[in-house]
């Protein structure tokens, strides 16, 4: 009796939510944040970063509601909005880190500019017909703010765009790059989250000199399961190398990363 009063009494504050009464959604936060946090504070490394996870979450629920089925359990449709809140969360994480490990390789702005005149120089005679066909230099097109007098100018112009938009792009990129606090530059340090895991765990680590990299996936008895990376150069940096595990039963497996002539292996939960 008091399990059916529950879920009714559940129901009646959805609907109440689904009308965005600020109370009721203050309600609703308050009974499943705790076990909303126990969802998250797996996919986190600190209980900011959880709480992060889990605001996303029910501003999700709130501005979804209307697809929630109340044939089934409220705390299974929750939980799906909260992983994948996490999921969203690691991404953009990571699109920090694959930036900048990018911007140490061929996004690096010297490279880039190198391109940028090896382009030119191939196109200098086919630009001359270009300006014969169409006469803009020096004349304002919208929607360039600047305009080169010269075919040499618009080139320098280009790169100085380029240096800038390199530059924001460094400074704006969502979320920071390193879960690992401490970093030490001269240690190859790494961290595997989330752990326990479910379909998907991420290993963030840095290598203090560019190093062969090898990542390899064990069970509880040492048999091999996949191996990730072989032999992988990689430079001095930091990276995060997402690792599917949707695949796998339930139990204990251990993740062991060699590089530097180092090995650092990780027990892992599988849920």
């Amino acid at each position: 009796m008091n399990k059916n009063n529950n879920e009714k009494g559940l129901l009646q504050l959805i609907k109440s939510c689904q009308k965005q009464h600020e109370k009721s959604q203050e309600e609703l936060y308050r009974q499943f944040y705790s076990y909303a946090m126990s969802i998250s504070i797996h996919y986190s490394k600190t209980k900011e970063e959880a709480q992060e996870i889990v605001n996303d979450a029910f501003y999700k629920v709130f501005t979804r509601l209307d697809q929630y089925d109340p044939k089934q359990s409220f705390k299974g449709w929750l939980r799906k909005i909260l992983i994948n809140s996490a999921i969203d969360h690691t991404r953009k994480f990571q699109m920090a880190c694959t930036w900048n490990n990018y911007r140490q390789s061929f996004l690096a702005t010297d490279s880039v500019l190198l391109l940028v005149d090896e382009l030119s120089t191939q196109l200098a005679e086919a630009q001359q017909r270009n300006f014969v066909r169409w006469p803009i230099l020096n004349i304002k097109v919208w929607p360039n703010t600047l305009e080169g007098k010269s075919y040499e100018e618009e080139v320098a112009l280009t790169k100085d765009w380029i240096v800038q938009r390199l530059a924001w792009l460094d400074e704006n990129l969502p979320g920071p790059c390193s879960k690992i606090n401490n970093l030490n530059e001269n240690e190859l340090q790494a961290l595997v989250y989330p752990n326990p895991i479910q379909d998907q765990t991420n290993i963030e680590y840095y290598i203090p000199h560019d190093s062969r990299v090898n990542l390899t996936l064990y069970d509880v008895h040492g048999r091999l399961i996949t191996q990730i990376l072989v032999n992988e150069i990689q430079r001095k940096g930091g990276f995060v190398q997402p690792i599917n595990t949707a695949h796998l039963a339930a139990g204990i497996y251990f993740l062991r990363l060699k590089a530097v002539d180092e090995i650092q292996t990780f027990k892992l939960m599988k849920l």
